[in-house]
This record gives structure tokens, sequence and C-alpha cells, in this order.
């Protein structure tokens, strides 16, 4: 499934939310339509058996005079392997969600992705929905940001959903954006 939604008219309070609303709603949805239940690695990804099952994107709609005038969401979920397998490259860390395509099963899960995303989206609930589906605290991660990388521990994610890392000289810092892997040993 490949689908992507506008949200206008975005409080700037809220952009932060904003992947993470949707990280939830994915995951709530895949829980109701293909009974799997997902977890989230920060912040854009949803896991299910160790494996990546979906990407979400939020791009920023920003007007000539630099204002942000709505936000792009895009979701792909691997709703079922392709027929001849993942390739090599990605046989290791791609999955799905079930073994078997149908169009209502897309289609349900398209329903329930926008639903969920209604209900989550600036609720007061969703940081601690947010940090139930986490898959990456308290575990050895590597931080990738576009001025370094390092290796850290995951310790919690906050009530502004940003992730707070202990740094292997002993700094914490929190994380609003960048990108993370699980190290591995």
């Amino acid at each position: 499934l490949y689908m992507s939604f506008l949200i206008r008219n975005i409080n700037q309070a809220d952009i932060t939310g904003i992947t993470a609303a949707a990280g939830v709603s994915v995951a709530e949805a895949i829980k109701n339509v293909f009974n799997v239940a997902c977890g989230i690695k920060w912040v854009n990804d949803l896991i299910y058996n160790e494996k990546k099952v979906c990407g979400i994107l939020a791009e920023g709609v920003v007007s000539d005079d630099g204002n942000i005038e709505g936000v792009v969401i895009g979701i792909g979920v691997n709703i079922a392997p392709p027929k001849n397998g993942f390739p090599d490259e990605i046989k290791d860390i791609a999955g799905a969600v079930s073994d078997v395509y149908t169009v209502e099963k897309r289609n349900a899960l398209v329903r329930e992705i926008l639903m969920s995303f209604a209900r989550n989206f600036g609720s007061s609930e969703l940081p601690d929905k947010y940090r139930s589906l986490s898959t990456v605290i308290g575990k050895d991660i590597k931080v990738i940001t576009p001025s370094e990388t390092y290796y850290a521990k995951a310790l919690e994610i906050d009530d502004f959903l940003g992730l707070t890392v202990m740094t292997e000289d002993g700094k914490k810092k929190t994380l609003r954006s960048g990108e993370i892997s699980i190290r591995m040993k």
C-alpha cells in the first residue's frame, strides 16, 4: 500500500506529532485489519517480526513567505511479500504484515489508517500510545543526523515525542529529528 494525504492549516505546535500520530495510527490499523501487532522504531518505521513493514514520511508544504501551509504524509506498508520474495539486498530487513494481498484488505487498511489518524492527531494520549509501541527504549542505537553520527543508548520518549539518549561519553541528548538504527554488537 502506498498512500499520501495532506493536512492543511496546521498549527506549528502540532507539527512534531504528525509522524508519531501516523505511526501509531498505522500500527492500530494493521492490528485491526490483520490482527498483527507492530512496534515503532523511532521515529517513522513500523516493525513486525524484527523486520520493517512500513515507512512514513512527513513533508512540509511551505508558502513563499516561509509559513507552513500544510504537511503531506506519505505511508508505505508491505501488506504481503512480492511474488518472488523480497530482493536479496533487503530480504533480511523487509517484512510484510500478511502472506496474502487482497484489494479488500488494502482498502480496509486505508480506511482504518485515516480513521485512526483522525482520533490520534492532537490527542493528549498520543505520547503514551507512542511510548507503548516503541521498539528502541533500552537499546543501543546508532544516531545519524545531518551534522554527526554517534552511538548511544535509547532512554525514553518524552511528552513532545523526542527520543532521549545517553551518548557513550555519558551525555544526555533529546533527538527531535534524525535517523537511528539498532546497534548490532
